[in-house]
């Protein structure tokens, strides 16, 4: 088995490359190439190998060290070349060879300084070199003491390096502590014997058991692990059933204590109230599962649905929307007020719904809508000629003058606007949405609050600068309310020729000139009716004054609505949030200096 360097030398060989990781064997197609060859490496077709060896790299007999003879371009060159002909391939720095001083090796190996220095010398090079790994092609022995250092067997007349038990059980600690795959070994035909012994030693060293028991225990473990995969799985649906079944009764709980607590409140502050409670699958069913044609309108709170009892009675149903600014103060303050107050110009509360965390109030149903819904559409507001919209006046007035001095409770609303007004079958008015409403003692007059709710354009300058409201609070949204009904005019718009004023600084101007009649809704006509336009425009402008003294009381706006024919009023000042002031007065607040938390101002859409 000697080499002939004359010769030009490349064989095919195969590996068995011995992998402890998953138990299989990998066969790997490797070549030698020699330096002292004549045949350029560029004119080899690398392209069915895996792995390329390039020989020879040898020993420095002083120092014990990996050299590479001179020239030591070939070896500078070998993995780039190779990699540009096959990227895929691995190259190895084959040490040794035929040539070599096999007295040179036999020294090294017998001493364990000189095979460190030996090994750490090879490693260094063939990685500054760009190879892969590294192949130790052994010399063949000559001598007894040749024998004794190095680790032979004997195939026919040839001497081939091998590695006995002890060696591969060496080589496979090794794998091990450095986490690799395997090694390799020349795989020798016809000797099972040998071949079947290595792997024993091997499989023992890998893991105390031969490639049987390894196989057994994987059939074990499969079997293992087939038994515990729908076990886990059968825990975590109970599991999970559990945590379904608990967060439900959770709910259930809690629905059932805010039930209890809503009914309780109720039956406190109405004492016999007829209130009803009802569930969610009632109000459901009664709205057609809450379905888009059953919608009719939307505000602050919440979607308004039309619905439908079983007993056949018509109704309304406010459900608390998720986005809503409004929340749980604002469901039981209207549960508990509804409950306490009945008039007949005051929405009727049939009930409510807590189940599901929903916060539902259901009220009689209106079938004429919202009076907004009439007075600004230029087509729809001829269905309220001047005798239906005088006795929508006097029902609106009726209403507060109820909550503020004949119900046992002085009642402050706070969000009087248009869209809070609903028209029943006969167009007679009803105050509705009592969310932001607020009770008053006896003894009080007036009170403080820093979280500021109503609607802008209706609620009074003290109000919303300074957090006070009172009675005079509800007078001053009624005379923007008046002036909107008399002339159809959103309080959200710009008038005057500049377009510059108010609605309520506009109205001003108009009656100070005496344009009042301009400022009206050109279809009414009080020809024929007691109560006249201009008295009624006198009165909301009485009602809009920017200090809380100067508005009259309800008692006294009914009072003059019933004497209306014979009534002499004194002359209103400029209203307040004006932008001009009179000679006679202190400036008022400027155009836009008004601070309000738009956050917490409800913009209803009627039902």
């Amino acid at each position: 088995m000697a080499f002939s360097y004359t010769n030009i030398f490349l064989f095919f060989f195969l590996h068995q490359l011995i992998i402890f990781s998953n138990g299989q064997n990998i066969t790997i197609k490797g070549g030698y190439w020699l330096r002292e060859s004549e045949l350029s490496l560029d004119k080899i077709d690398i392209t069915p190998f895996s792995h390329l060896f390039c020989g020879f790299a040898d020993i420095n007999s002083q120092s014990n060290q990996l050299i590479l003879t001179s020239p030591n371009s070939s070896f500078i060159q070998f993995t780039s070349i190779v990699q540009q002909k096959n990227p895929t391939a691995k190259t190895l720095l084959s040490i040794g060879g035929g040539g070599s001083n096999k007295t040179t090796y036999g020294v090294m190996a017998t001493t364990s300084n000189s095979r460190k220095s030996f090994i750490d010398s090879s490693i260094k090079l063939a990685r500054q070199l760009g190879f892969h790994g590294l192949d130790l092609s052994w010399i063949f022995p000559e001598s007894a003491s040749d024998m004794a250092n190095l680790d032979y067997c004997y195939s026919g007349n040839t001497w081939i390096s091998y590695d006995d038990i002890q060696s591969v059980r060496t080589k496979v600690s090794y794998i091990k502590s450095r986490e690799l795959l395997g090694y390799y070994a020349f795989d020798i035909s016809g000797d099972t014997n040998w071949n079947s012994l290595l792997s024993h030693a091997a499989s023992q060293e890998a893991g105390g058991v031969t490639q049987g028991e390894i196989v057994k225990n994987k059939k074990k473990l499969n079997r293992l692990v087939i038994i515990l995969i729908p076990i886990g799985a059968l825990l975590i649906l109970i599991l999970l059933v559990f945590i379904i079944w608990y967060l439900r009764w959770r709910q259930l709980e809690r629905n059932q204590r805010n039930k209890m607590g809503s009914r309780n409140k109720a039956r406190k502050s109405g004492d016999n109230s007829n209130l009803q409670v009802f569930s969610f699958d009632e109000m459901k069913e009664a709205t057609n599962n809450f379905s888009f044609e059953n919608k009719l309108g939307e505000g602050g709170y919440g979607p308004v649905y039309e619905g439908k009892l079983k007993n056949g009675e018509k109704i309304a149903v406010k459900r608390l929307s998720e986005t809503s600014s409004q929340g749980l103060e604002e469901f039981e303050n209207e549960v508990i007020l509804t409950a306490k107050l009945q008039h007949i110009n005051l929405v009727k509360v049939v009930g409510f719904c807590i189940e599901n965390e929903e916060k539902m109030l259901i009220y009689e149903y209106m079938p004429n809508k919202s009076l907004d819904y009439y007075i600004y559409n230029q087509v729809r507001r001829l269905v309220l000629n001047w005798e239906k919209r005088v006795q929508i006046i006097e029902g609106i007035i009726q209403g507060l003058l109820y909550l503020q001095e004949y119900s046992r409770l002085t009642i402050i609303h706070r969000d009087i606007k248009a869209s809070n007004i609903l028209l029943d079958l006969q167009m007679k008015p009803k105050i509705s949405d009592f969310g932001m409403a607020r009770m008053f003692k006896e003894d009080e007059v007036e009170a403080n609050t820093s979280r500021i709710v109503g609607t802008k354009g209706y609620i009074p300058p003290e109000y919303a600068i300074e957090g006070r409201y009172s009675t005079k609070s509800d007078v001053f949204s009624f005379g923007v309310l008046l002036l909107q009904i008399i002339s159809g005019k959103k309080n959200t718009c710009l008038y005057g020729p500049d377009d510059n004023l108010n609605l309520l600084e506009y109205a001003f101007e108009m009656w100070k000139d005496g344009k009042d009649m301009e400022f009206m809704d050109q279809s009414l006509d009080d020809t024929t009716h007691s109560c006249k336009l201009l008295k009624c425009m006198q009165i909301a402008l009485l009602c809009v004054q920017k200090n809380p003294l100067d508005r009259p009381t309800m008692l006294e706006i009914s009072s003059m609505l019933k004497n209306i024919e014979n009534l002499v009023m004194s002359s209103p000042k400029r209203p307040a949030f004006s932008t001009r002031q009179d000679e006679d007065q202190v400036g008022n607040i400027p155009n836009g200096e008004l601070d309000i938390d738009n956050a917490t101002i409800t913009q209803l859409v009627a039902r």
